[in-house]
């Protein structure tokens, strides 16, 4: 893809009616803390490439992250994987399906408080056929 096409599609993204934002909330399976909520929101960006999508990925228990969302594992069931990363070294994966099922896998430096999650997400299905065209 061209220069001056990326250009052009960042330029009519950030013009174009914002989508919701895709929002995911995962309870923990033995009610011992609350659910973490996480929204995704879309950040157009020069750097955006098929299979690679620049997103801001905000969590309710640990604060935000710059991600980068695009297809998963074509043999897997999950469509769309969002990884993002923060300075203080603390990583965060969320796995999106078609039905809207996820799963959240959170990894701090020290390894102590490393966390899977299931759950649903909401306003999913145009970041899927975004993320996975």
């Amino acid at each position: 893809m061209s220069l001056s096409a990326l250009l052009f599609s960042a330029v009519i993204d950030s013009l174009s009616p914002k989508a919701a934002p895709l929002a995911c909330t995962f309870p923990d399976a033995e009610a011992r803390s609350l659910p973490i909520s996480v929204e995704v929101r879309h950040n157009p960006s020069l750097f955006d490439r098929a299979g690679r999508f620049q997103v801001q990925l905000v969590t309710s228990d640990v604060g935000e992250f710059d991600a980068a969302a695009g297809p998963s594992d074509p043999a897997g069931s999950f469509k769309v994987m969002i990884r993002g990363k923060r300075d203080e070294g603390d990583r965060i994966a969320v796995a999106v399906r078609a039905d809207g099922g996820a799963v959240l896998k959170t990894v701090t430096p020290e390894g102590e408080d490393d966390e899977l999650r299931r759950g649903r997400c909401r306003h999913f299905e145009p970041y899927l056929r975004r993320w996975t065209s």
